[in-house]
């Protein structure tokens, strides 16, 4: 295939906004073919998620070695994992590819849903610290979860935790900040802080004044 290859390997959403649903929306509309690799299965509205089951590390072992030869990714994005042992299962692979070529890695934490239901617990936030940041090409986690991966040491400057994400490993970090609503003179502005070897510094545009905002972490890294 010609067409550039992306695997997204995420959760579904019952909803269809978010997740794998989105990261495929994201991919047709900018020419990418999108690999659909199951991670976790949510049941999920726009408003709420009532149920979370993680694929079984051998589905998701199965669901990568039967594209490994086939569909061979430029790319690969990941969301919701699911659970400590699924990362670890990503990570081996992810060096397995990278023996055979180059390949970029776009590692977005989802460990929060929109809604506020928590999706990682304490072993797979460790997971993704020792595992998954020492190998991504960048990272797009939002203000809460930049906190809940660097853990009670916490920065409270996003400058100075995007600096702590990229000490454990990570090439480049894109700290979001949609979700967080600015205060004063940049309250109509959407901030995102960039850190990267090359430069640092606020991305900013206008904040849309809409109430649909599920799915906009998957899209971005997408």
């Amino acid at each position: 295939m010609t067409t550039p290859i992306l695997w997204s390997i995420a959760g579904t959403d019952s909803g269809g906004g978010a997740g794998l649903a989105a990261d495929q929306r994201a991919a047709d509309a900018l020419g990418v073919h999108c690999c659909t690799v199951v991670a976790g299965i949510t049941a999920q509205s726009t408003t709420e998620v009532t149920h979370i089951e993680d694929t079984p590390p051998a589905v998701l072992q199965a669901q990568l070695d039967t594209l490994w030869n086939d569909m061979p990714p430029r790319v690969i994005k990941t969301g919701l994992l699911g659970s400590a042992e699924n990362v670890r299962v990503l990570a081996a692979f992810v060096d397995r590819l990278r023996a055979r070529q180059p390949l970029a890695l776009v590692v977005d934490p989802v460990l929060r849903a929109s809604s506020g239901a928590a999706l990682a617990d304490a072993e797979l936030r460790a997971a993704y610290r020792e595992r998954l940041l020492p190998r991504a090409t960048v990272i797009t986690p939002n203000q809460a979860e930049a906190t809940a991966l660097l853990g009670d040491d916490a920065p409270t400057s996003i400058p100075e935790q995007a600096r702590a994400l990229r000490a454990l490993g990570c090439e480049a970090v894109v700290i979001t900040g949609g979700d967080a609503g600015a205060t004063g003179p940049l309250s109509g502005l959407s901030l995102d802080w960039l850190d990267t070897p090359q430069a640092r510094g606020w991305l900013s545009l206008p904040r849309e004044r809409t109430p649909h905002n599920h799915g906009t972490g998957c899209t971005f890294a997408s």
